[in-house]
């Protein structure tokens, strides 16, 4: 019964491929062409699909599965170790932990340099320097972390930029930690873990008494006015052990300024100042020097 009805139905076909038109198909009754219902293909010759039009769709069929899974075949097999870490990258974030830089205190226990967190939604601390006259040139400042218009730091550790900070830079850097963040197609975070932990810079105390400090360059800063000169230094040290007890050039620069360096129209002020407050009287001055008999005769 089967075979009959796949026989009959194959016969059908093949005289469907090979159909001829007889001629009452081709000249179609003008009178009756009004009649018919276009909509529903009425009055239409039908001619049937040949055979090489379908071997063609056949063939373009088979070509497109097989460019598809020849793509998949070198996706998945040939490059998926690649694919696959690639991807492991870019859902797992590396972020950079920044340590805290080194405390700074004078010889009183005196807290004169510090960190602070800046409202500005730093990933870094910022260091806050007490506000103390006469300190400027001998604690320095520092530049920040920076990165680029992409968000990726291209300098990743403080840098200590002139008196303390920069001599002792190596001792007040820390050493910064790594944490690795889990992050969703979407790039929302799913985890963080911290890899590597930062280790803060170490704390300096100073030899200098910032008070004694503070009331020097005051009076320093008073001669001058009075006298009409640029600028002074002075230097209190302790003829027992050697140890500086004040070190202060006038006039000074803000360390907090400088270190920010938002503040463009007060930088270039400073940088055009004739006093020349970026100049360390006290280690960078070339003056004669005095009587070096004068102490002996005081001493008599």
């Amino acid at each position: 019964m089967i075979r009959a009805v796949k026989k009959k139905f194959k016969r059908w076909f093949a005289g469907s491929l090979n159909r001829e038109i007889t001629p009452d198909e081709i000249f179609l009754d003008s009178s009756n062409l009004p009649g018919f219902d276009t909509d529903q293909f009425e009055g239409r010759l039908e001619k049937p699909i040949s055979q090489k039009v379908l071997l063609f769709l056949f063939f373009c069929f088979v070509l497109v599965i097989l460019t598809f899974s020849s793509r998949i075949w070198f996706l998945q097999v040939e490059e998926g170790e690649a694919y696959l870490e690639r991807s492991e990258n870019n859902r797992l974030r590396h972020n950079l932990v920044f340590s805290n830089r080194g405390l700074i205190y004078d010889r009183t226990g005196l807290e004169i340099v510090s960190n602070t967190i800046h409202s500005g939604g730093e990933d870094f601390s910022l260091r806050h320097y007490k506000k103390i006259p006469g300190l400027s040139h001998l604690i320095g400042y520092v530049k920040y972390p920076e990165r680029d218009s992409a968000g990726f730091y291209y300098q990743t550790d403080f840098v200590g930029k002139d008196g303390i900070e920069k001599s002792y830079g190596s001792t007040l850097l820390g050493e910064n930690g790594l944490q690795l963040v889990e992050t969703d197609a979407l790039g929302n975070i799913y985890s963080q873990s911290t890899v590597k932990p930062p280790v803060d810079g170490q704390s300096l105390t100073l030899s200098i008494d910032s008070r004694v400090q503070s009331q020097l360059f005051k009076i320093i800063a008073q001669t001058a006015e009075q006298f009409g000169f640029q600028g002074g230094a002075a230097a209190l040290m302790d003829v027992r052990s050697g140890e500086l007890l004040a070190l202060t050039s006038f006039p000074e620069f803000d360390s907090e300024t400088l270190s920010l360096g938002s503040d463009v129209s007060l930088i270039d002020s400073l940088l055009s100042d004739p006093n020349k407050p970026f100049l360390n009287r006290a280690i960078a001055g070339l003056y004669a020097p005095g009587s070096i008999i004068k102490p002996f005769l005081a001493v008599g």
